[in-house]
């Protein structure tokens, strides 16, 4: 479905983003024109996504340690 919708130049929000599968995802479709924002509430698995984006090819994520309500 990320294939489908996203193109180079937008933006994904990831909300309850665990370890960052679908931010990894999206980070590729987006592009270096794009962005990405994941947001994981859960200390020790917002630790293992900054490792992951860390290893990211590009830098268009931005993992953010927060809880996402209404």
């Amino acid at each position: 479905m990320l294939e489908r919708f996203l193109e180079p130049g937008d933006v994904f929000i990831d909300v309850g983003a665990n370890i960052g599968y679908y931010s990894l995802l999206a980070s590729g479709l987006v592009g270096r024109a794009g962005r990405v924002f994941s947001i994981e509430a859960h200390p020790a698995i917002h630790t293992q996504l900054l490792r992951n984006v860390q290893m990211a090819p590009t830098n268009n994520i931005s993992a953010i340690h927060a809880a996402a309500a209404e």
